[in-house]
């Protein structure tokens, strides 16, 4: 359990058995541990090194294990500052291999990804290396496993990050794609519909963006990585743009699941066909639903039914 701050494993048991001791020898160690003369010495040494264990003054060599709380904190913190140090290492030298004087400047903006397991696999490590924010535009076909990708996003948001996604009303036309959306929404994520979403597009902590090589494809066989350029800002701009004349996907509060499915396609303007297929009933009993909404909400028309669900806080 300590190596994450370089206790050895050896060492590890060894203190555990000072700590559990209080004060031992290194012959009643042996014992305890169960390690051989020659580990235990080993171990004793690193112990004493990293400020675990120290030895008691006087007649015959005895051994005492620091306080737990204050040792393994100040490991802990020599940890983080290894971290801090290597961080600052990756930008310093992103910034030599940027300013270098044999580099391609297009090379350092575009990267181009071939094959679709190459695709995925930098669309997934792009997702788990945002910190703040994910932009995403959402629209079929799909080549990732919704499952997958759904346990992805939420690893993300728990983890704080933001994700804005703009998801194609097409989508919504998928097998368990609805679901999946209230399940997200649940968890965190900032959805919105539009009608035509312009193309795939993933845009991590605005230095980084994975898009298909062409727009009349999804993530398919080939992608461009867009590193922090021009060409970055402008796939942002273009998200913030639909972003704002998209519809936001209504955190529902009514009281039935398949009601809040039901509004949260109606508020996305799915056609009564798309809605049917998605809840797997007819459209005649979906009108009839419709009809048993706007009921309970005094509403006389779909307009006024949205409007009420609003007021209600159903939407």
């Amino acid at each position: 359990m300590l190596g994450g701050v370089g206790v050895a494993e050896t060492e590890e048991r060894v203190y555990r058995s000072l700590v559990r001791l209080g004060a031992a020898t290194a012959e009643e160690l042996v014992g305890v541990a169960g390690v051989s003369d020659g580990s235990l010495h080993t171990a004793l040494a690193g112990l004493e090194e990293k400020g675990l264990a120290s030895r008691v003054p006087g007649a015959g060599a005895r051994f005492v294990p620091a306080p737990p709380d204050v040792a393994i904190e100040a490991l802990a913190a020599r940890r983080y500052e290894e971290v801090a140090r290597a961080r600052l290492a990756a930008t310093e030298l992103t910034n030599e291999f940027r300013s270098g004087s044999g580099a391609d400047r297009a090379a350092e903006v575009l990267e181009v990804v071939t094959g679709s397991d190459a695709v995925r696999r930098r669309f997934a490590q792009l997702q788990r290396s945002a910190v703040e924010e994910l932009l995403v535009f959402d629209k079929p076909p799909y080549t990732t496993a919704a499952p997958d990708n759904e346990d992805t996003e939420h690893d993300i948001l728990a983890r704080g990050v933001r994700c804005r996604v703009v998801y194609d009303r097409s989508s919504l036309t998928e097998p368990g794609q609805p679901r999946m959306l209230e399940s997200l929404a649940a968890a965190g994520e900032d959805a919105r519909v539009a009608a035509d979403v312009p193309m795939k597009l993933v845009i991590c902590d605005r230095r980084l963006a994975l898009t298909p090589l062409s727009l009349q494809q999804g993530l398919t066989d080939a992608a461009l990585v867009v590193h922090r350029s021009g060409l970055l800002d402008a796939l942002a701009a273009l998200f913030e743009s639909v972003w704002q004349r998209a519809i936001p996907v209504p955190a529902l509060a009514s009281s039935s699941e398949e009601d809040r499915r039901l509004l949260m396609m109606l508020a996305s303007g799915l056609k009564d066909e798309a809605i049917a297929r998605q809840l797997g009933i007819g459209e005649r009993t979906l009108r009839r639903r419709i009809a048993a909404l706007a009921d309970r909400l005094g509403a006389r028309t779909r307009f006024q039914l949205g409007i009420q669900a609003v007021r209600q806080r159903w939407l």
